[in-house]
């Protein structure tokens, strides 16, 4: 992506398409412009396939209500698109790109020997791949830098770093920066770590980037800060912003003056009831009072003095006044952004953001890959952005593996394999992936103890039970809002049944869903399985979960639950049990699945393979509140519902589920 000006930072996310639960969305929106693709192939100054793929983006999702089409839908077509532009997932002509067109058919490349390591979900793959390509270019668009890469190696160096201080570095980078000067701001951040500085000091020193436009800005400033009457024209080209707000800027450099000439106690009243305006707080205080203020309601220009020791506003250099206006709306721009890079980097699932400290989710990848290739993977670069981001076939928009986006050689990958086996004490790369599985897992599983214990969990499950804009705002709250409510469901179902089940089973592997770095949901995952697959060495248990309604449910789930379950058993030629979870049940539906048991089916993944009867039985919400509650075990479950599901066939009856529920329970 391309900066607009110097005063700019790069951002990740449209204004007009900011929302939270990005992976699904991108997943909704794609498919979406593949076919409008095909009835409007011409997207440039086409105004018509812009507006008529908005209409279908309101059509077909929940993202906008039909009263949206009524503000110009062409222009809501071309900023609500900007979104899949920035992780190369279209281009600017909204052509996609072989990354996006494997990812909607589930075909992406396969991992290669360093990713297999990384034991990623698919979708995080797609995005880890993604943002080592991302560039952010000057606004000539010739210099760039590698803000995920700049992140990871930033993270490979540091643990517990601060959120805002990380954020603030990415964004605050300029692309002009070169290589040597960037790892110099990487590695005196240790300064900071060591308490040998304040970050504000790191900060002034390192991130306040001079270029030739910026130079000649403070050379205009210094001009007219000189001039013996203050052109307010000038004033005001040098300050750009609405004219309420440049009106408020004028008036804060008006008192200013006046304070540094007089020095009254009344100047300085009114320097101080001016710098609480919202407008002077974000453009020259970091969105805080510009100045630091005694406490009494009577001050003395001594005591404030003391208290503002060196503040650039205060300085006798008269373009400093400029600068810490520059500093302060990049800063106040960056708070804008920050959000959403913190939240597309967190697809990667190789960032973990927690309670404002940011870390590797698994350190030994990247420390090992910088160590063997460190000096051969660049930070920035030299190319013209229509080379790269300007043409569809160059490797931005390719689906290839890290090893191909960084060049790397066999011998290079090899000898990361090694270090990291060194690291873990093994000899060999099949227990090695063991491993890094297991290690994965057990941080799952520190997850779950912390932040959703058994009592959390039932708490969750009887949200989910009464639907409301306020218990679904409560369960992103608990959980993530980075996802939506159904697919939290399935999430929140995957762990009450880690519980029922004893832990007795990896819910890594169990849970059909790409999970970030803090194993938090993002989106449920692409194939054709069900929500959660659980192998046990006698049976597979299936668990599909829904929030649909019982008005909904025959239309909905009915026959996707019978084919998941079909194919499943077919595959893995073993018994399968599929518990239904819902919050109330529609009796067709439980009495067709009831049925089902005296069926053949045959599989739609293999055509010439059938299952002579497969098993499906319900749960409602609360029921599983009760087992939770009761400590009804898993065992327990299979057993009661295994000894009446190998009866005869009979007639199904309303009523019958109830009977082996009450069972259950007693």
């Amino acid at each position: 992506m391309k900066l607009k000006d110097i005063s700019s930072v790069f951002n990740m996310g449209d204004t007009s398409f900011r929302r939270k639960t990005l992976l699904e969305d991108y997943k909704v929106l794609l498919p979406l412009l593949i076919v409008h693709k095909e009835l409007y192939p011409t997207w440039e100054k086409n105004n018509e396939a812009q507006a008529e793929y908005f209409k279908t983006v309101v059509n077909n999702t929940k993202f906008f209500t039909e009263a949206s089409l009524e503000a110009n839908p062409a222009k809501r077509g071309r900023t609500l698109t900007n979104a899949l532009i920035k992780p190369g997932l279209i281009n600017e002509k909204r052509e996609l790109s072989e990354v996006a067109l494997n990812w909607v058919k589930n075909s992406n490349s396969r991992e290669d020997k360093l990713e297999k390591l990384m034991s990623l979900y698919t979708d995080n793959l797609v995005f880890f791949r993604q943002f080592y390509k991302l560039r952010v270019y000057e606004p000539n668009g010739l210099k760039y830098f590698y803000p995920f890469r700049v992140a990871l190696e930033f993270l490979s160096k540091y643990k517990d770093v601060r959120e805002n201080d990380l954020l603030l570095i990415l964004h605050l980078v300029s692309p002009e920066i070169g290589e040597e000067k960037l790892h110099e701001i990487i590695n005196v951040y240790q300064k900071v770590v060591d308490e040998e500085i304040t970050f504000e000091k790191f900060f002034d020193n390192y991130l306040d980037n001079m270029n030739d436009e910026k130079t000649l800005a403070i050379e205009k400033a210094r001009n007219i800060f000189s001039q013996e009457n203050l052109n307010e024209d000038e004033f005001w080209e040098l300050f750009k912003n609405n004219k309420s707000k440049q009106f408020a800027y004028l008036d804060f450099y008006k008192a200013l003056q006046e304070y540094r000439n007089t020095k009254s106690y009344d100047s300085l009243k009114a320097l101080n009831d001016i710098s609480k305006n919202p407008a002077i707080k974000k453009a020259f205080g970091f969105n805080q009072l510009p100045f630091k203020f005694p406490r009494t309601n009577k001050f003395t220009s001594e005591e404030f003095e003391k208290l503002n020791v060196n503040h650039k506003l205060l300085s006798d250099k008269k373009e400093d006044f400029y600068i810490q206006f520059t500093l302060s709306k990049k800063a106040d721009l960056v708070r804008e952004y920050s959000d959403m890079t913190k939240r597309t980097f967190a697809l990667s699932g190789i960032i973990s953001f927690d309670k404002g400290l940011v870390n590797l989710t698994q350190p030994w990848i990247i420390e090992s890959l910088l160590k063997v290739a460190g000096n051969e993977i660049n930070l920035t670069g030299i190319e013209d952005i229509k080379n790269y981001e300007g043409n569809i076939e160059s490797d931005f928009y390719k689906d290839i593996t890290l090893a191909v986006i960084l060049n790397l050689s066999a011998e290079q990958v090899l000898d990361i394999e090694n270090i990291i086996k060194q690291k873990f004490g093994v000899t060999d790369v099949t227990t090695l992936e063991y491993q890094l599985e297991q290690e994965q897992e057990n941080r799952f599983r520190k997850v779950i103890e912390k932040d959703f214990p058994r009592k959390t969990v039932s708490e969750l499950l009887r949200l989910f039970s009464d639907r409301s804009i306020e218990n679904d705002r409560e369960i992103q709250s608990i959980v993530t809002d980075s996802a939506t409510v159904p697919t939290i469901f399935e999430y929140v179902l995957a762990i009450a049944w880690f519980y029922i089940a004893e832990k007795k089973f990896s819910l890594r592997k169990s849970v059909n869903l790409s999970l970030d770095g803090n194993f938090k949901p993002l989106t449920h995952a692409v194939g054709g399985d069900g929500d959660i697959v659980i192998e046990f060495d006698d049976v597979t248990l299936m668990l599909e979960a829904t929030l649909m309604d019982i008005n909904s449910q025959k239309r909905g789930e009915l026959e996707p639950v019978i084919r998941h379950t079909a194919n499943l058993a077919i595959r893995d030629n073993k018994r399968v049990l599929t518990i239904f979870v819902a919050d109330k049940l529609d009796s067709n539906v439980i009495n067709i699945f009831r049925a089902s048991s005296f069926i053949e089916f045959e599989s739609t993944q293999q055509r010439d393979k059938t299952i002579k009867g497969i098993d499906i039985f319900a749960l409602r919400i609360l029921e599983l509140v009760t087992a939770l509650e009761k400590k009804i075990s898993q065992s327990r479950i299979i057993e009661v519902v295994e000894k009446y599901y190998k009866s005869s066939p009979v007639t199904i009856y309303n009523g019958w589920r109830e009977e082996i529920v009450e069972q259950i329970f007693s």
